[in-house]
């Protein structure tokens, strides 16, 4: 018996330590950086704490060290994904994965993204450019002598990270100005030329490698009770599930406390405060296409040497100038445009109809920058920007705001004001008026941060629920949708079937409707649409479509009806009324059956609109690269939660009607003025590279946190003199 006890602990212990050593090998060392780190040129001692919690904060002795520390901070935690960003916005991602990335550099080469960047730093006032230096050299610290420089990413790849130059940061923000610019929708690009469409593709491309997108659904607004006033704002970033952004409190002498969202390989707060005002900045943009009639021998030839992991040579050819790419009309067996196009304008006086060429202007297309922009907003306060649009809002200690930029919609509600410039969200903001009190959820937030009930549904709903009831005979399926749909309390939370058919019949309402009204949209106005009374110009997309057909219209055919009622048509019989609503909901009741079962209660809005996160890179298409392809399918396979939330709620999240990817990764954020102090902040984090991280992520709405951090002390790090 003590023979078999003896061999029996062997071999457990044999099993733990091969278990131990597999883990070991499996997820390395932890990347958390030494004690102390030594940092060139920096002035004192500066402490770097980063909490449990996901937020940090800095302790320095001048805002030059806090910026040092502040690039530290991000190389040390983010390393890999500011990498990525800075050689993607350098058009060098071929170098890494080969000539399946070529399209994307040579997208980033003809904004000229680095080489503007870099023209922009070398004009910058002394003060900002001493100020990315040390972000610089914070960074470098870091990456080339701590273990972030030895990420699995980094080791995946075989490959070592740059050494961060100051410019970096500037040819990250011009990215991010690119990524959020809005640009004229295919079909109005119809006469252009096929070189110009295939730029343009690339740019979805890129948002796809990258999965940051859908900027334009950040909202910002301000509401006030009888004890504070809140500036609260929701930043959407696409499908990105490493983070965006970086909650930090910077505390030096001559600021007080600097705290809030830092965007990542960069010094730059699009949320924050300081001990005078807070803001929200709304990533936002645009870029135009037009047609001239210039000879394209008046655009300065230019040309960019690529190379890729094979050693292989590419020569980009190109023509640009200040403010504008130039792009060659296809060849003459194209047909030249007709004359009662809105392109004749721009052909000559003498009335030939030669072929114009194209061309894409955006503010980005110069050697300008933001970054005094941004340094002035943490410091003193706002100060025009000059790539992005500087769409916001900034909220004083007294209570009292401004608007910045020109947002598209700027809506004053009962108890402040918002912006936002997405067609959608007025109706998201139109739910603050119901809203009495700042109210907080038990783990404090905001009540209306997770508030999932539709304004714009409610609209809606019962104009075409009314039409579609009046069909006879209607299949099961379409009987048993509108019994969710007349009980629905327009709330998209995760178990409501009535929206998942919602959102479907709206899609089948479109489709059946192309040229109706669309989402994107501009707003009638800056006041939501009076609910009394129908509005033909309102961005919302059933508005047109659910009036398409008058109630007794029948439509001839099947109908998508049942073959009884065909043959009873046939017979003789009364043919069953179709309105043109009740067509459309079987058509989407029959795709969700088709999708996920006849059985309705498989159609919970959380099944049909999960939540799908990703990882940059590695889960966007694992064919970029051979060695890609097994870490794609297991650390780095997408990431998938139950959703709740909608494009018109005040919780965001991802719906099939607004079209394109989805984009369920938000940053959120309030700060009030009764708790000045405290920058308060809700994101969701993937801990991808502990212990079966992936598989642990909650479905549940994360807990805040503020800033500065309260809790558990993941690591502090001291930055010393070199």
């Amino acid at each position: 018996m003590a023979r078999m006890l003896a061999i029996a602990a062997i071999v457990v212990l044999c099993v733990v330590g091969a278990a131990g050593t597999l883990l070991f090998l499996a997820y390395g060392l932890s990347n958390t950086p030494p004690r102390s780190v030594a940092v060139s040129r920096l002035n004192d001692s500066t402490v770097v704490t980063m909490y449990e919690s996901g937020s940090a904060s800095i302790r320095a002795r001048s805002r030059e060290d806090a910026y040092a520390a502040l690039g530290f901070l991000h190389a040390a935690e983010h390393g890999w994904t500011m990498t990525l960003w800075q050689r993607t916005a350098r058009g060098r991602l071929s170098e890494w994965l080969g000539e399946a990335l070529l399209p994307i550099d040579r997208l980033t080469r003809r904004l000229g993204l680095a080489a503007f960047a870099e023209a922009a730093y070398l004009d910058l006032p002394s003060e900002e450019r001493r100020l990315l230096d040390a972000y610089a050299r914070g960074a470098n610290a870091a990456l080339l002598r701590t273990r972030a420089g030895r990420a699995r990413e980094f080791s995946a790849l075989a490959v070592t990270p740059d050494s961060w130059q100051p410019w970096f940061s500037l040819s990250i923000d011009r990215l991010f100005a690119w990524l959020s610019a809005t640009v004229p929708p295919e079909d109005r690009l119809k006469e252009a030329p096929r070189e110009l469409r295939d730029f343009l593709d690339t740019g979805d491309r890129l948002k796809r490698l990258l999965h940051v997108h859908g900027f334009d659904a950040g909202l910002a607004w301000t509401f006030r009770d009888t004890a504070e006033t809140v500036l609260a704002q929701r930043h959407v970033t696409g499908a990105s599930a490493p983070a965006v952004y970086q909650p930090v409190e910077l505390a030096f002498p001559t600021a007080g406390s600097l705290a809030g969202a830092t965007l990542i390989g960069t010094p730059f707060m699009p949320a924050g405060r300081n001990a005078r005002h807070a803001w929200a900045v709304l990533f936002s943009g645009s870029a135009e296409v037009v047609a001239t009639t210039r000879d394209s021998s008046t655009f300065p030839l230019q040309f960019e040497r690529l190379n890729t992991i094979d050693g292989d040579e590419h020569v980009l050819r190109f023509r640009r100038e200040a403010g504008a790419l130039y792009f060659q009309p296809d060849p003459p067996s194209t047909p030249w445009i007709d004359v009662d196009s809105p392109l004749a304008a721009a052909q000559p006086e003498d009335g030939r109809q030669a072929p114009p060429g194209w061309l894409v202007r955006w503010r980005g297309l110069d050697s300008i920058e933001d970054a005094t922009a941004w340094m002035h907003l943490q410091a003193d306060g706002p100060a025009a920007f000059r790539i992005y649009e500087g769409d916001g809002l900034i909220m004083y200690r007294d209570g009292s705001s401004d608007v910045l930029g020109t947002p598209r919609f700027v809506y004053e509600h009962d108890r402040g004001v918002a912006v936002g410039n997405n067609a959608w969200t007025h109706y998201a903001v139109e739910r603050l008026d119901s809203i009495s009190t700042v109210d907080t959820a038990p783990q404090g937030t905001p009540a209306y941060f997770d508030d999932v009930r539709s304004t714009w549904a409610s609209v809606r709903a019962a104009g075409l629920i009314a039409e579609a009831s009046a069909a006879t005979d209607p299949i099961p399926l379409v009987r048993e949708a509108l019994t969710y749909l007349r009980n629905w309390d327009y709330s998209y939370d995760r178990a409501s079937i009535a929206a998942s058919i919602f959102d479907a019949w709206t899609i089948a309402l479109r489709s059946a409707a192309p040229d109706s009204s669309r989402p994107d949209s501009s707003p009638p106005d800056s006041s939501p649409p009076d609910s009394s009374s129908p509005d033909s110009s309102s961005p919302d997309p059933s508005a047109a479509e659910g009036t398409g057909a008058a109630p007794d219209a029948r439509v001839a055919g099947d109908g998508g009806g049942s073959s009884d009622s065909l043959a009873a048509g046939v017979a003789g019989s009364p043919s069953p009324v179709r309105p043109a609503a009740y067509v459309a909901l079987e058509d989407a009741v029959r795709t969700l059956a088709s999708e996920y079962g006849e059985d309705p209660s498989q159609w919970r809005w959380e099944q049909t609109q999960p939540h799908r996160y990703h990882f940059p890179l590695w889960s966007s298409d694992a064919s970029l690269a051979v060695d890609l392809e097994p870490l794609a399918r297991t650390r780095y396979a997408p990431i998938t939660l139950q959703g709740s939330g909608h494009e018109t709620t005040l919780y965001h999240g991802p719906s099939r009607i607004s079209g394109g990817a989805a984009a369920p990764s938000r940053f959120e954020a309030w700060t009030s003025t009764a708790r000045w102090e405290a920058f308060n902040y809700r994101s969701r984090r993937f801990p991808v590279h502990r212990f079966l991280g992936r598989y642990l992520v909650s479905d549940r709405i994360p807990d805040p946190a503020a800033v500065p951090a309260r809790g558990r002390v993941a690591y502090t790090t001291t930055l010393l003199p070199d």
